[in-house]
Order: C-alpha cells, then sequence, then structure tokens
C-alpha cells in the first residue's frame, strides 16, 4: 500500500557466521488478553495462513500454561518438522510472554529460531 504507515518495526544484529539476533515491534489495536491468546490459540486455522506452516499440532496440553506443539514447515522445496514447548507467562498486568523453546538441540541447517526459539512479549502501554 502506499503511503501507508508501516504496522511493525524489524531490527535486527547479525554477528559472524550468519546469526544474531532479532526484534519486531507491532503496534495492535486490542486488549492486552485478546493479542496474547491470538498467538497461544496454536491450532488456529489464521496461524497456518500467516507463518507458512504446512501443519501446527498440539501434541500434550500441560496444565493451563504450557503445551507440547508441533509445526511442520516447507521451505525452499525441503519439510522441516519443529518441536517446541510453549509456555504462557503473566508477569503483571501490563505484561504477558509467550515462549516457545525447541525440544531438541541444534542440526546441521536449522535457523536460529530453530535452536533459540521464540519469545512473544505483549505490553499494554
Amino acid at each position: 500500500v502506499e503511503g501507508a504507515f508501516p504496522l511493525s518495526e524489524t531490527w535486527l544484529k547479525v554477528e559472524e557466521r550468519g546469526q544474531g539476533w532479532g526484534k519486531t515491534t507491532v503496534k495492535v489495536n486490542a486488549g492486552l488478553q485478546e493479542a496474547a491468546a491470538f498467538f497461544w490459540d496454536f491450532g488456529s486455522l489464521i496461524n497456518h495462513d500467516t507463518t507458512g506452516d504446512v501443519k501446527r499440532v498440539i501434541d500434550n496440553e500441560i496444565g493451563d500454561w504450557e503445551m507440547l506443539v508441533r509445526r511442520k514447515q516447507k521451505l525452499g522445496g525441503i519439510e522441516k518438522e519443529l518441536k517446541y514447548l510453549m509456555k504462557f507467562h503473566k508477569l503483571n498486568d501490563y505484561t504477558i510472554v509467550i515462549t516457545m523453546k525447541p525440544e531438541r538441540k541444534r542440526e546441521r541447517g536449522q535457523t536460529l529460531a530453530e535452536l533459540d526459539g521464540v519469545t512473544i512479549r505483549f505490553e499494554k502501554r
């Protein structure tokens, strides 16, 4: 869309051998719980469309705030299956954090997200 303001800001720091870290900030017009619920609903069909996942499965729900999840992605003709322990953390009335940590160690060809996992932080401003 021409002339529109960007919906997100992305910051990347690339270190040696192609490794690094990044951060994307998105401002949404929704409540704290609603925004976090969108990402916590791992099986939602909307997440299939936006992530490029071929398959998303909840293998095991561990109480109300943890679950083992599996996602299959097809990147450049190669299909990869990734397993994560997904946790929901309510830090205070203004901050919610969702973490996804990989269940296995790094193998050749895995990306940093597959190795280090993903952390999504929601803050009410």
